[in-house]
């Protein structure tokens, strides 16, 4: 009986197969923007804010990083799943969306009250944590878990697309000067507050009002806190180095110059795991849900396929143009990073990987606890290695923490994942795009060679530079995986055909 409610469930949601399409369009599209952002705003906010401008931008975010993180109780990642898993029955997913959300609220609060009185005492950078709160008021509206468990994409990326644009030109317009990162920080905080209130426009669409049981919110709170205690390890490793360079280094510049590295690397993640996977993890949820078992292996191998194209060829990538994207991205002085650039970029491929093992398989079978454990293990790592390193070795010595952090975690995920994916499932898809990475690097290198002949080092001039450079590399590494009959390559190659 349970197989046949089973069956008529796929059933339903293979009615409509171009779901996932369609909302690997919207995710994409969004990703796009993300990234395409971050490459019109960072050269002219490098540029006029200076390192020291952007190290304590950096640093200060770092602060409210952590009671961003509070506010949120991991209540995003567990409101996904609990309403992915009862997208079917709107009445159901209602009631556990105004429960969820009832617990943010009074999280944030809590948050908003305590990190007033901690700015108002921090008083080297008063002003701009005052500005910061914002972005903690912006946790209560963030609702768009409620979109990706109903795999309503649409709806956040219309509006944050809407947002982001309106911040780019109001960067444009409004930062000046060196002085001006005050308003820098008010703009961004802005964007995410009207973005995430405009969310609840189209709430009435979809769902329902129902009444809120009480005695449920102490099931939620305990679940969204096996949810927060990886997330909140987990940042330890990705924000707390950032303060520790702050604290210890107590050079702003040595922040600036881990930041843009940062940043850098960061937009190589969204490129490759964030977006993909974000489309993906609800559907995994319901896959699980029904036991579903060939398609949760399908759709599994086809996302690491995937995400290991794009992850590797920007690994490589970056690393072999990091000496003429830098100077070209930043402007001068920032010659730092090139060196920061290259040691964090593996991190890139790392955390692709745990994030497939992580969103595919342990979160939607109901793992987090694991996650958690393993999380806090390499978070105690990280923070133990910047406690030595970073005195001796400042910036360089939080890299190597956060690497050796990652690497413990996709360890220890991989070790105790049931075989979610073999060995021979990581040489499959991996080999093939080594080898036409390998091939890429080496023509970059080769292209390097030409271009410092012919071109001078005017903005201009690395502009057409670093694009013969990405072209010709894309070009070569896409042409390898082809002629190696890559898998990815392959299904590409064959819908061009078509």
């Amino acid at each position: 009986m349970e197989k046949e409610e089973n069956e008529s469930i796929i059933n339903k949601t293979e009615s409509k197969p171009q779901s996932l399409v369609k909302n690997g369009f919207y995710f994409t599209f969004y990703q796009i923007l993300k990234i395409i952002v971050p490459l019109i705003t960072a050269p002219y906010i490098s540029r006029v804010l200076g390192v020291s401008g952007v190290g304590i931008y950096s640093y200060t975010n770092s602060l409210v990083a952590y009671f961003i993180l509070v506010a949120g109780l991991g209540t995003a990642q567990y409101g996904v799943r609990e309403i992915a898993r009862a997208r079917l029955d709107r009445k159901a997913y209602s009631k556990s969306f105004f429960e969820i959300e009832l617990i943010t609220v009074f999280t944030s609060f809590f948050c908003i009250i305590t990190w007033l009185i901690l700015s108002f005492f921090y008083t080297q950078y008063n002003p701009l944590l005052y500005i910061w709160t914002l972005e903690i008021v912006a946790v209560i509206f963030d609702i768009s878990w409620l979109y990706a468990g109903i795999e309503k994409f649409k709806y956040t990326v219309i509006i944050n697309s809407i947002f982001k644009l309106l911040g780019v030109l109001f960067i444009f317009l409004f930062v000046k000067h060196q002085n001006d990162l005050s308003k820098y920080i008010l703009i961004n905080t802005s964007v995410v507050l009207c973005g995430n209130i405009s969310m609840w426009i189209f709430l009435p669409q979809v769902i329902s009002v129902t009444k809120i049981q009480f005695s449920n919110l102490k099931y939620h709170l305990k679940e969204t806190i096996v949810f927060f205690i990886p997330t909140i390890a987990s940042t330890m490793y990705t924000v707390l180095d950032k303060t520790l360079i702050g604290l210890i280094c107590k050079n702003d510049d040595l922040n600036g110059y881990y930041e843009q590295g940062t940043k850098i690397v960061n937009m190589s993640k969204a490129v490759c795991a964030y977006g993909i996977i974000g489309v993906i993890a609800p559907r995994m949820s319901f896959l699980f849900k029904i036991d579903d078992k060939e398609g949760i292996k399908r759709i599994a191998n086809n996302t690491l396929n995937l995400l290991l194209f794009f992850a590797i060829a920007i690994t490589f990538g970056v690393i072999a143009i990091a000496d003429v994207l830098v100077p070209c991205f930043f402007g001068e002085g920032y010659s730092e990073v090139v060196l920061v650039l290259k040691l964090m970029m593996p991190l890139c491929l790392i955390t692709t990987i745990s994030s497939c093992l992580s969103n595919l398989y342990y979160t939607p079978i109901g793992k987090r606890k694991h996650v958690a454990i393993f999380v806090i293990i390499a978070a105690l790592i990280n923070v133990c290695c910047n406690l030595l390193l970073i005195p001796f070795y400042n910036i360089y010595g939080a890299i190597i923490g956060s690497l050796i952090a990652e690497t413990v975690v996709l360890i220890l995920y991989y070790k105790y994942s049931n075989s979610f994916y073999t060995l021979a499932d990581f040489f499959k898809a991996f080999w093939k795009k080594i080898i036409a990475a390998l091939g890429m690097f080496v023509t970059i290198y080769f292209f390097k060679k030409i271009n410092y002949t012919f071109f001078e080092k005017e903005i201009i001039n690395l502009i057409i530079e670093n694009i013969i450079l990405i072209v010709s590399g894309a070009f070569v590494y896409s042409v390898i995986c082809l002629i190696l009959k890559d898998q990815f390559m392959i299904n590409v190659f064959k819908k061009i055909i078509k």
